[in-house]
């Protein structure tokens, strides 16, 4: 079922629900540390959850919960329609999202380790999972 959201409630519900993963300790001090000047989810932090989720459970359902964020911001962009209830985005293929998809999107948009800590991961995510669903 699709619903009229506005583009403005889909930013105020993108920036809270990755506000909140943030703020309800989703991630380790350490990686708290390698959010953005701006306060976003950096590369690095995805980056070392996805390192420090392959042998630590609670890194793992940190990761989990933060990718889900992601995906759930994701599919609401999706689901929203203008007022004459055209969606404002079509996709030809299912949407998903996989660590491998997330791991190579970072790759190649972020391909310098040195710039991650000032690089936003979230648009980089959403914006592979729209390109893997070939959505327009």
């Amino acid at each position: 079922m699709r619903r009229q959201l506005s583009f403005v409630d889909l930013v105020v519900c993108v920036s809270l629900g990755i506000a909140g993963l943030v703020l309800l300790g989703t991630w380790t001090a350490r990686a708290e540390a390698n959010v953005t000047s701006l306060g976003q989810v950096s590369v690095a932090q995805v980056a070392e959850a996805m390192e420090l989720a392959k042998s630590d459970p609670v890194a793992a359902n940190r990761l989990n919960a933060y990718l889900a964020g992601v995906g759930e911001a994701t599919g609401m962009l999706l689901s929203a329609t203008d007022a004459a209830g055209k969606p404002y985005v079509t996709c030809t293929k299912p949407v998903s999202m996989t660590d491998k998809l997330v791991a190579t999107a970072i790759r190649k948009e972020a391909p310098d380790p040195a710039a991650w800590p000032e690089t936003a991961a979230t648009p980089i995510i959403v914006n592979a999972i729209y390109t893997m669903a070939k959505c327009q």
